[in-house]
């Protein structure tokens, strides 16, 4: 009994002393303690200025592809457009781009349904064939060929 009692008790105390201390790279600490060392990983910053610097770059005026300044106007309506040089920020486009699904009936949960009739000029836009899978989150990276940023000169055209 004698030797029972002893394993139990050695068994408790060591699990006691796991519940108090955690091991961290390494190391052993103290519950409740910070690891906040010289290799401890940091946050991303959530400031004010960074969201507000990603917020600007989505609304630089960008130059538009004939092809994309021609289908927003005839098919989507958008006729804030100067024929002359097509500008319009990525996010506005995107926003378009969009509504026209979202009106044509061509969303079908996160994806857009490119087989269906009257995706057409949509798919011609997109580059992509009718059995693509396009979400609407990657709308964005598809246009991104009609689209030149200010900084380059020249006309916006197919970018590879």
């Amino acid at each position: 009994m004698e030797l029972l009692e002893g394993a139990g008790a050695s068994a408790g105390a060591s699990a006691s002393s796991r519940a108090a201390k955690t091991k961290t790279k390494g190391k052993l600490q103290a519950k409740g303690e910070k690891s906040g060392g010289p290799g401890a990983r940091k946050r991303p910053s959530t400031s004010k200025k960074a969201s507000k610097t990603k917020e600007a770059k989505t609304q630089v005026p960008m130059k538009l592809s004939p092809a994309l300044a021609a289908f927003l106007q005839s098919e989507v309506g958008y006729t804030d457009i100067d024929q002359a040089s097509p500008v319009l920020p990525r996010s506005e486009v995107v926003r378009l781009l969009s509504a026209y699904v979202k009106d044509k009936g061509l969303g079908d949960g996160r994806r857009i349904a490119l087989e269906r009739e009257g995706a057409e000029k949509l798919r011609e836009i997109l580059d992509a064939k009718p059995d693509d899978n396009v979400l609407f989150i990657t709308l964005r990276h598809k246009i991104r060929r009609h689209l030149v940023g200010p900084e380059e000169d020249g006309v916006a055209g197919p970018r590879k």
